[in-house]
């Protein structure tokens, strides 16, 4: 049986079963229909194994066991991606101790111990830190006072606006306006942002960004049809001309999530599915070379599609 057929099957037992029983079995066995498409505990551990496999010896994380090299962005997304995954990061000290040694005099953290202080760094280090359990607020307050006086673009604002919201806290009254200004200076006059077949995406960022600042979304249900309406048949989102991919999927589904608006889960559990390699990594792509990245994104999107708001 297809899983078309099975899924009319359902929908025919949930009309002809009696009203009190008709809407927990419509949930159920919907939900049932398509979480078979999640990964199961056996891949999970797959997939935590592949990330261990990256720790180095001073608690960061690199892109492959076979390369020496790590950096803070590539240990951020393995931490995050083991917590999401239901893991444990191992050696969790000596990663916390390796995150701190990246940030500079100015509050800012680079790439990697010694290097420039910047935006994205900076964020991915607190986000990092957030999920290690991080108890020093002097190291944390001093980056969300750098992210304050250096994010200007809307892509650094975007990043730093998940830095804020991971530690609950607000920017100051005037950065805030600013930020706000910034991120509306890209709104179309229909609610929407972007332009083109780049709207789904740029929309989805803006509003997301608004939203994790505790901003409010001028014409929500208009941003939301937007995204809706640019979800493939592959079940993903993507840029202009340009195939689905996970990054972008993440970021439209956060916004959606936020929202509380439903896209059509099913379809995205399936790219999901899709996007993972057989060593228990996922790809932005499927059939692409997997990364620590990629596998962040996925299980993001794994924890919304199951707690998905009604």
């Amino acid at each position: 049986m297809s899983r078309h057929a099975s899924t009319r099957v359902v929908f025919g037992f949930v009309r002809s079963a009696p009203r009190w029983l008709a809407h927990g079995a419509w949930i159920g066995l919907i939900v049932a229909v398509w979480a078979g498409q999640f990964p199961s505990q056996a891949q999970r551990k797959e997939t935590l194994d592949y990330l261990y496999s990256l720790q180095k010896m001073d608690g960061s994380f690199g892109p492959s066991a076979l390369v020496p090299k790590s950096d803070l962005p590539t240990t951020s997304a393995a931490v995050r991606a083991i917590v999401y995954f239901g893991g444990e990061v191992p050696q969790a000290d000596k990663t916390r101790r390796y995150l701190r040694s990246c940030q500079n005099p100015d509050g800012g953290f680079g790439s990697s111990p010694g290097a420039a202080s910047e935006v994205r760094t900076t964020a991915l280090a607190v986000l990092a830190l957030v999920e290690l359990g991080e108890k020093d607020r002097i190291v944390l307050g001093r980056a969300l006072k750098y992210l304050e006086a250096q994010a200007k673009t809307f892509e650094e604002i975007r990043i730093a606006a998940a830095a804020f919201e991971a530690l609950h806290q607000r920017p100051g009254k005037k950065t805030l306006k600013t930020w706000q200004l910034e991120i509306n200076r890209l709104r179309n006059a229909d609610g929407t942002f972007g332009k083109g077949g780049d709207v789904a995406r740029d929309t989805g960022s803006a509003v997301a960004c608004l939203l994790r600042l505790g901003l409010s979304v001028e014409d929500s249900s208009a941003a939301a049809q937007a995204i809706l309406k640019g979800q493939r048949a592959d079940g993903g989102w993507g840029r202009d001309a340009q195939p689905s991919d996970l990054e972008t999927t993440y970021r439209v589904l956060r916004a959606l999530y936020m929202l509380k608006h439903k896209p059509n889960l099913e379809a995205v559990a399936g790219f999901l599915a899709r996007c993972r390699a057989a060593e228990g990594a996922y790809a932005l792509q499927p059939g692409d070379v997997p990364t620590v990245q990629a596998t962040y994104f996925a299980s993001a999107i794994l924890r919304w599609l199951q707690n998905w708001p009604q």
